[in-house]
């Protein structure tokens, strides 16, 4: 029979193995977890290298990959190694990302992009987040929802759902992805 029990047992011995432990965790807790869009650079590359490059450049630690399957529901892998990512625009691939901030997260979705190419980016993000809010308050003008209405827009999970810079996906959904 396998012992499926862990047991971690931390003995500090000394002032400086502990201030250093407390340091490292309270830097631990200035970083939160970010879904976000993966740039189209970073096409036909391994999540393994991906995750790398990454690192490289924001520090950020990618662990796990978002792909939408043949039947439209999300997919989340975590850390697979040797995923090679394909269709990144047609997938509507994200990734999982552990960094200190939302400029940090966000700056993942145009990796490896030149300053035109970002700017296209960022114009095309805007127009995008503007019709999706425009297509909310006419949702709501129209009388199209009531507070038991379970086929209201929902915030799109890539921000969390707080209303954050990629604002709202228009698509009706009943809960995560469905």
């Amino acid at each position: 029979m396998v012992n499926n029990k862990f047991h971690l047992n931390i003995v500090v011995n000394d002032e400086e193995t502990s201030e250093y432990w407390l340091e490292e965790y309270c830097e631990g807790m200035t970083h939160e977890i970010y879904r976000v869009k993966l740039s189209d650079k970073l096409e036909r590359k391994y999540f393994s290298d991906i995750s790398r490059i990454i690192y490289k450049k924001t520090k950020a630690v990618v662990f796990a990959i978002e792909v939408n399957s043949e039947r439209g529901k999300p997919v989340i892998r975590l850390n697979p190694n040797d995923f090679l990512v394909n269709n990144i625009k047609e997938n509507d691939i994200h990734v999982y990302a552990i960094c200190h901030d939302k400029v940090t997260a966000e700056s993942i979705e145009t990796i490896e992009m030149n300053k035109e190419e970002r700017s296209r980016y960022f114009i095309n993000k805007d127009l995008k987040t503007k019709e999706d809010k425009k297509f909310l308050e006419e949702w709501f003008e129209n009388g199209n929802y009531s507070s038991s209405d379970d086929d209201a827009p929902m915030l799109d999970s890539e921000n969390g759902g707080n209303g954050g810079s990629s604002g709202f996906h228009p698509r009706l959904t009943n809960g995560f992805g469905s």
